[in-house]
């Protein structure tokens, strides 16, 4: 990211998150701020979710998640998962845990 890039609020921007084969978008208005933290505990299209966005520096974040049956169908490890919040994104490549 560049440091003309807007910061970082899951608060008021939505929340794009794509794990291998699967994608979903938490609306702005979906995260609560708890001190420096930013989480989400909800239900989208019946995937069960729960998120966590911490600042860990000028326009850098730790991410976390959680989901209860989303489709992974197709999904390896190495899984590449691609983060954005609102005008910012990032992309990485993680072993992810997947129960089927």
């Amino acid at each position: 990211m560049s440091s003309t890039a807007p910061a970082i609020n899951p608060v008021t921007s939505p929340v794009a998150l794509k794990i291998g084969t699967f994608s979903t978008t938490i609306p702005p208005g979906s995260f609560k701020k708890n001190g420096r933290l930013f989480t989400f505990a909800g239900v989208i299209n019946g995937v069960s979710l729960q998120a966590l966005v911490t600042p860990t520096g000028t326009l850098r974040c730790a991410f976390a998640a959680a989901a209860q049956q989303p489709n992974l169908t197709g999904t390896t490890n190495p899984v590449t998962v691609t983060l954005t919040i609102g005008g910012n994104s990032g992309t990485t490549s993680v072993k992810a845990i997947i129960f089927h």
